[in-house]
């Protein structure tokens, strides 16, 4: 990928790098339900999606960047995970979205500065977000023509894990499921408000448990420096005090 449209002399071998004009693309996430129905071509509607989709992408107007969601339900189709993973690398032109944690921990960065009065509240349906905050490079670039890519096989030991992880959290959906059908005169908007407010509490008592984690660290190394500061004073006057002697 890149800004520039190379000439090349076929006689002398002399090139002219010519810039391109700046692009600005739409940016769209496709569920891992789109890339298996489009496999299983069980319905012609799914195919004719992701053909305009590879147009759109082959214009360079959109682009549908993929994530590690992808990647990781890719891992538990046993018998077309190679497949998904070619069908998410060509609509994604290799443009990758952050991990899940790393946009958390964005968003919560520009929340924290907007409640400390450090940034004006920003207007999310009227403007643009810019793109540092969900990927890892600028997905407004011309694609390349050609791409490489390696194949490695499935580590079994991390399939493992993640269908563990998954049966661990259908678990935890079902325990909450049958919690709140247990609790008559509840409405559902009001399980949900007090499932929103648990999570809220949880992430910002691991916030603080990570800032002050980093403040111990700080000031651990503080005391250290000091510490060597010190030492290498007093060696420094050992060793005149030796020689003067």
């Amino acid at each position: 990928m890149g800004q520039y449209w190379v000439t090349r002399c076929s006689k002398c071998g002399y090139y002219r790098d010519e810039p391109l004009p700046r692009i600005t693309k739409k940016i769209i996430y496709l569920d891992q339900c789109f890339l298996s129905h489009v496999l299983s071509a069980e319905e012609p509607r799914w195919k004719a999606v992701c053909d305009r989709l590879r147009l759109l992408i082959g214009l360079d107007l959109v682009i549908c960047p993929y994530s590690r969601v992808h990647r990781e339900e890719s891992l538990l189709a046993e018998y077309s995970r190679d497949d998904l993973k070619a069908l998410y690398r060509e609509l994604s032109g290799g443009v990758k979205f952050l991990s899940p944690d790393e946009i958390e921990q964005k968003q919560l960065h520009e929340a924290l500065r907007c409640y400390l009065g450090q940034a004006k509240m920003p207007d999310e349906w009227r403007k643009p977000r810019p793109w540092e905050e969900f990927c890892k490079e600028d997905p407004h670039v011309w694609l390349n023509g050609l791409a490489v890519y390696a194949n490695l096989p499935a580590n079994p030991a991390v399939v493992k894990w993640l269908q563990d992880s998954k049966a661990r959290l259908h678990s935890a959906w079902e325990a909450a499921a049958a919690n709140w059908q247990d609790e008559n005169g509840q409405r559902f908007n009001d399980d949900v408000r007090r499932e929103a407010l648990a999570y809220g509490k949880t992430l910002i008592a691991a916030y603080r448990e990570l800032t002050d984690g980093a403040k111990a660290i700080e000031d651990m190394l503080i005391r250290h420096s000091c510490c060597a500061i010190l030492n290498a004073s007093r060696s420094s006057w050992l060793f005149r005090s030796l020689n003067s002697s």
